[in-house]
């Protein structure tokens, strides 16, 4: 039975409806009708009118979807950050290494004892001068066959607080058999307690320096091959703001090898 809001004027289905207006929900009365009235309308009766159906321009629109703004945050914090950041590093890292190969490495000579390092790439010179060098008796200390132990004893003078470089730790250089061998300078607790002598410490390696003093002297202790041959110290010169590429490197001839014996600061004096 189709009746008419009281309200709105809209036609619906009273039946279908229970007499309350689909439009606006007002309440109209109506007489419902006997079963066997109507039946060949029963299933037009029970249509919802299209006007009225989801999606449709007369109807209630259907309610759009937010944008997924955190799964296209996912997806660039995941793919396009990380693909970016790849090519900007490749970029970065071609510049800066093929700056430092095309950066010359600055080669220092000594010249009667003395290695020095001068302004040209830092800020103050540093020199380095030998004072002696030679073989030490071990003693106790047990060594590898054909190995001895070195001692050379330097004197560092930088100019002032040196900022812009640094120098690693030198090493021995020397000739065996028709190669060349690198050996690093030992520490101190690389030996037993019994080894020195009394009066000598840590203090007395010049492997603590830091340039900055105004003057440190030192020894500087290598295991290396009886039969070596034409041994130097090697230092290197590296940037504090770029520790891989050494800008300056100079070499310190040790002549002729003699007895030495290690003394503390206090005997030295």
């Amino acid at each position: 039975m189709k009746v008419k809001c009281k309200d709105c004027g809209y036609t619906f289905q009273a039946e279908l409806y229970s007499g309350l207006c689909p439009r606006c929900g007002a309440f109209t009365p109506y007489q419902e009708q006997d079963s066997s009235e109507g039946s060949p309308d029963k299933e037009e009766n029970l249509e919802i009118p299209p006007e009225w159906r989801p999606g449709t321009e007369q109807g209630t629109p259907r309610a759009k979807r937010p944008i997924p703004v955190l799964l296209i945050i996912l997806i660039i914090w995941m793919v396009v950050l990380p693909i970016g950041s790849l090519i900007v590093f490749r970029v970065w890292s071609h510049q800066y290494f093929q700056s430092a190969l095309d950066r010359e490495l600055v080669q220092e000579s000594a010249s009667d004892g003395v290695l020095t390092f001068d302004g040209r790439y830092m800020e103050y010179p540093l020199t380095f001068t030998l004072l002696e060098a030679g073989r030490v008796e071990t003693g106790g200390l047990t060594l590898p066959e054909g190995m001895s132990l070195l001692a050379v004893r330097v004197r560092a003078q930088c100019g002032g607080y040196e900022s812009v470089v640094y120098w690693k730790n030198p090493c021995l250089k020397y000739e065996r058999n028709g190669e060349t061998c690198y050996r690093e300078a030992e520490n101190y607790y690389s030996f037993p307690d019994h080894f020195f002598e009394s009066g000598f410490s840590s203090n007395d390696l010049l492997r603590s320096y830091c340039p900055g003093l105004e003057k440190e002297e030192g020894y500087l202790l290598f295991f290396f091959d009886e039969d070596a041959q034409n041994p130097e110290l090697v230092w290197t010169l590296q940037r504090t703001e770029e520790p891989n590429f050494a800008v300056a490197q100079g070499t310190l001839p040790l002549g002729q090898l003699d007895t030495v014996t290690l003394r503390g600061k206090e005997d030295r004096e």
